[in-house]
């Protein structure tokens, strides 16, 4: 008769090595670890090994079970509920989102405690998540992995439920019953780590492709909260080869928002002239890349596409990942009277805040940035989106063309312009493959031709 290995279930599953043979131990090693396709240097891990015991992640558990082949459960994670009233009239769920919630609700009745909440940018995901909230109430931490995102969770929370939501940061680090925090700040902080480890009940990670970088990983790792909610819209890391790995730690179970109520965008891919040479040596890209867009003739394009969107009364985003050129665009524009304002990260925080509300009213017409920008923000006045540089991941590109998809009254359309240059990678792929499954629209040209497009 076999006898079952016990294992200890906290943030992980936690095995005692003197329990394993050297064969198991090394097929652990190998199943939890990730090799970048590209940098052999660059290898991620998901476990987590001491003197005398080893722990996984907990999300999937079929890998474990087939390399120890019978385990017993000591289940030590928390459950924390609090007791604060609701604002139950602000929470009216549509009918997809009633959905969702019920198929949630029967996910945890069955004895299931981890999925990814998955859906469009503009589905909805941060009102299922207060929805959720109400629902449970449960002592939560959100993860968010910007500190642009934390505001606007903070106010979509409060707003939908009336509930206090505590802001975690150098002002104040007293965990309250719903709070939010950017990764980096727990990580850098001892006295928060020890209370969330053992006084959440529920972990949520927003943007849940950072719970495949090593900080936000650590806090999973170390939280012993029961449940725990992954919130994507894409939930993949094409770029460097962990969609696996964040399996491992969010699991299989995918509940998914099937908003109907969302813009479908009009993509142009425009072939500019321009030709990029991309070195052989990787080390040198970044620097190769600031090099070439250096060229004043692609100003003049960015510049000529954009006046001629602002002319159609249109909210532009440039969607560019170097700031100097960032600071080059904007003060060529601004000095033909367009009103503009940079969001990357050396925008102080209130700058943000600012900026967002003034773009959202008008008084800013033109939007550059990328990096605090593509992924979770909620800006739909944004009309039209200029592509010049940005990460070369599909993920990156689909949470960017989310911020085009949300509807306001009024909104004609959603454009997104990419200028593309020979020798980055190109999206064509991505565009027929959204054609084909979500309808959008498509079509080639060339700069000369779209130079008279947009001038007629």
């Amino acid at each position: 008769m076999i006898t079952p290995i016990k294992v200890v279930k906290t943030g992980m599953y936690w095995v005692r090595k003197s329990d394993l043979t050297d064969v198991q131990i090394s097929q652990i090693q190998r199943q939890y670890t990730y090799q970048h396709p590209k940098d052999e240097e660059d290898t991620f891990y998901t476990f987590i090994e001491t003197d005398d015991k080893i722990g996984v992640p907990t999300g999937d558990t079929n890998k474990l079970k087939k390399i120890l082949n019978t385990v017993t459960v000591e289940d030590r994670t928390v459950v924390l509920k609090f007791d604060t009233p609701v604002k139950s009239d602000n929470l009216v769920l549509r009918d997809y989102q009633e959905t969702a919630m019920q198929e949630i609700q029967d996910y945890f009745n069955s004895g299931g405690t981890t999925f990814n909440l998955a859906g469009k940018p503009g589905s909805g995901k941060s009102y299922m998540l207060a929805a959720l909230l109400a629902k449970m109430k449960m002592k939560v931490l959100i993860v968010a992995h910007l500190t642009s995102l934390i505001d606007q969770i903070k106010n979509e929370i409060e707003t939908a439920t009336g509930m206090t939501v505590t802001v975690l940061n150098a002002k104040n680090t007293v965990i309250g019953d719903i709070n939010v925090a950017t990764s980096q700040f727990i990580s850098r902080n001892t006295d928060v780590w020890y209370q969330i480890k053992t006084g959440i009940g529920m972990l949520v990670i927003d943007e849940s492709e950072s719970a495949a970088s090593l900080s936000t990983l650590r806090i999973i790792q170390r939280c012993y909260a029961k449940y725990r909610v992954f919130i994507s819209a894409t939930f993949s890391r094409s770029v460097d080869d962990r969609t696996e790995a964040l399996k491992d730690v969010a699991g299989h179970k995918r509940i998914t928002l099937h908003a109907q109520d969302m813009l479908n965008p009009t993509v142009i891919q425009v072939q500019c002239p321009e030709i990029f040479n991309n070195p052989v040596n990787k080390n040198l890209y970044q620097k190769a890349k600031g090099v070439f867009f250096k060229n004043p003739g692609i100003d003049e394009k960015v510049i000529l596409v954009t006046k001629a969107s602002i002319k159609k009364d249109r909210q532009v985003l440039i969607a560019v990942d170097i700031i100097d050129v960032q600071n080059r665009l904007k003060q060529k524009l601004e000095a033909d009277g367009i009103t503009c304002g940079i969001m990357n990260g050396e925008t102080k925080a209130k700058d943000r805040v600012q900026i967002l509300q003034d773009y959202n009213d008008g008084k800013i017409k033109v939007l550059l940035g990328v990096n605090v920008l593509n992924a979770g923000l909620s800006i739909p006045k944004i009309t039209t989106i200029v592509k010049v540089s940005i990460p070369s991941s599909s993920e990156k590109l689909e949470q960017l063309i989310g911020r085009l998809r949300r509807k306001f009254e009024g909104k004609q359309g959603a454009w997104f312009i990419d200028l593309h240059f020979k020798g980055f990678k190109c999206q064509k792929s991505f565009y027929v493959k959204k054609v084909r499954e979500e309808s959008w629209k498509y079509h080639e040209t060339t700069w000369d031709a779209f130079v008279k497009q947009i001038s007629g």
